[in-house]
């Protein structure tokens, strides 16, 4: 028996035939003088039926593109004939360049030069769509083009019970929280509001069409992939009222719609698809009308809107516990509303690092399972000083803490804020220490290291893991004080960008210069005394730090003597006349009177 072929170009049906024998398409070669079916040459002695669809001009169809085969009843073997253009075999995947492949029909091909191929199936001639491509969710507004209602003649209770219908619509998906609550809506729409026997919402995954079932006890049936296939072609809502083939889809169908469901970039990511049978018809002329296919088309942009609002609102979730992470609560709404807010940019800036001392040794001595639950408890203690006083929390990286202020959002005092984070920290630990004192066994003690200047911030990890974080000399420089903590013997040091960004209000002390590894500039190093620091202490350290600097070393020493007497646990006194007797013994270094220390 005949296998039926439909070809359509631009959708526009340009023949219809039969295939009763192999028959070969492609676009017009030299000799033939018209877009025709012809017998032609094979190239080898036989006649076979050539149908050229596209003029010479047509390159994107080869001039053999593609032999038909008959394989049995229904099935047929297709074969592509160009070296380089290959075809689209409609939810089935790509036919590539000379190769050839035995489908079961209808199948339907699609070449580049926008011609498709029906073979088998029934007739498109009531195929019907509604004109014009559905709208992606949030373009419905930006794409009307049809009267205002106050245009139209509207009048009589039908246009009445119109409007309840879409109101109990909008209802409808107003109330769906979740995926299977919108599913569940758009198949109780299709059926009670629009009047189909079935319905069921399509979803498209890797080339294949799964249907969703919202009730348990619906039996699944078959459903047209053809008209799917169409659907996510034109995108858009197509209806057929042919008589069907019943072993491809229900039983007693007349009539089949199917309506696309997109995805926020206007991509067909599934479909609202109804059927009607003969007993639901018996009454009305027409299988399906056009305002059944638009309140389709309504329901389907329901389900599109709704996904793309849970898809907004998991993303907005993510982001904010992500951004929580790093930010204070605050800032995070903030990061929420105007996520470029993270984007990678220069900012004028203030990083701690803060270090947990002698952390490798106790973590030893204490365990694993402690050394987590002691970590956890500094750190915790640590973090809310940071957020206490607006600060970002970059990361943890080991035993040690680094924290930013000054972006993602600008802020003027940045310096302050991370100086009075630095001493609320060292104000913690004597509550921290008294937590663990049994299981320590010996003081807890931090590195504090602070500097400022411009980075520049933003997420420097990946889609994968988030990282907000800054980068620069700012950076590298913040980290070696943290480290040159433990050569000035003091728990917290500021760098002279620091200190000129502050008032009076934070006390602090210069220490001395020094040259930090990989940083060739001298830098100011200032002590971050606290609320606690003497101003006798201050003083006297200033003065012998002058003498110290002017090389006159018997007086620094006399001055850090009788300091010493005062405050013998002062860390900077002591390493400042270490300085003085190797300089009064050995004479000034090459680069006094800056220090240049060993490492990091």
């Amino acid at each position: 028996m005949p296998i039926p072929l439909q070809i359509f170009y631009h959708d526009r049906q340009v023949f219809t035939g039969s295939l009763s024998h192999a028959l070969e398409l492609g676009r017009q070669q030299h000799h033939e003088t018209d877009v025709v079916l012809l017998q032609v040459n094979s190239g080898t002695g036989q006649q076979a039926p050539r149908l050229v669809l596209a003029p010479l001009a047509e390159t994107r169809i080869g001039r053999r593109q593609l032999l038909i085969e008959e394989v049995s009843g229904d099935q047929v073997r297709l074969r592509n004939l160009s070296p380089i253009v290959p075809v689209q075999v409609t939810g089935r995947g790509e036919l590539d360049p000379e190769s050839e492949q035995t489908f079961s029909i209808p199948v339907e091909v699609v070449f580049p030069s926008n011609h498709r191929i029906l073979v088998g199936g029934s007739s498109s001639n009531t195929l019907q769509s509604l004109g014009l491509a559905t709208c992606a969710p949030g373009q419905h507004l930006d794409q009307f083009v049809a009267k205002s209602v106050d245009q139209l003649d509207l009048s009589g209770s039908d246009v009445e019970q119109l409007v309840q219908v879409l109101q109990a619509a909008m209802d409808v998906f107003q109330s769906a929280r979740t995926q299977a609550d919108l599913f569940k809506s758009a198949v109780q729409g299709a059926r009670t509001m629009v009047g189909m026997n079935r319905a069921v919402v399509v979803m498209l995954d890797d080339g294949k069409w799964i249907p969703n079932w919202t009730e348990s006890s619906q039996k699944p049936w078959r459903i047209s992939e053809s008209v799917l296939w169409k659907v996510h072609a034109g995108k858009q809502t197509f209806w057929d009222s042919a008589a069907f083939d019943t072993s491809k889809t229900s039983t007693n169908v007349e009539g089949v719609i199917a309506a696309p469901v997109l995805n926020i970039d206007g991509e067909v990511i599934g479909a609202l698809y109804g059927e009607c049978q003969r007993k639901r018809l018996e009454s009305g002329p027409e299988v399906i009308s056009r305002v059944q296919a638009r309140l389709m088309e309504l329901l389907s942009c329901g389900v599109s809107s709704g996904l793309s609002r849970i898809e907004q609102e998991v993303r907005a979730i993510n982001m904010k516990l992500q951004f929580e992470q790093y930010f204070t609560k605050k800032l995070a709404e903030e990061l929420e509303l105007n996520p470029t807010l993270i984007d990678g940019r220069d900012a004028d800036v203030t990083v701690l690092f803060c270090d947990i001392r002698r952390f490798s040794r106790i973590s030893e001595r204490i365990g694993t399972k402690q050394t987590f639950q002691w970590i956890n408890d500094v750190m915790e203690s640590l973090s809310m000083c940071v957020n206490r006083h607006d600060g970002v929390l970059v990361d943890y990286i080991g035993d040690e803490l680094m924290a930013m202020w000054g972006a993602p959002k600008p802020q003027t005092d940045h310096a302050s804020l991370a100086c009075r984070a630095a001493i609320d920290m060292l104000k913690s630990l004597p509550e921290i220490e008294q937590r663990w004192s049994e299981t320590l066994g010996e003081p807890l003690e931090v590195g504090i290291g602070i500097n400022s200047g411009q980075v520049r911030a933003g997420n420097t990890g990946s889609h994968f893991k988030f990282k907000y974080s800054p980068l620069g000399t700012t950076v590298n420089l913040a980290s070696r004080l943290e480290g040159a903590t433990k050569y000035l013997r003091t728990p917290a040091l500021i760098s002279g960008e620091t200190s000129h960004l502050l008032d009076s209000n934070i006390p602090r002390r210069r220490l001395c210069q020094v040259k930090v590894v990989n940083i060739d500039e001298p830098v100011p190093l200032y002590e971050l005394a606290g609320t606690t620091c003497e101003p006798k202490l201050v003083a006297g350290y200033e003065t012998a730090l002058a003498a110290f600097e002017q090389k006159d070393f018997t007086k620094a020493a006399n001055s850090l003597t009788g300091l010493l007497q005062s405050f013998p646990n002062d860390g900077p006194s002591l390493v400042l006349l270490s300085r003085t007797v190797h300089a009064m013994i050995n004479g000034a270094d090459a680069e006094h009177p800056v220090w240049v220390l060993p490492a990091k």
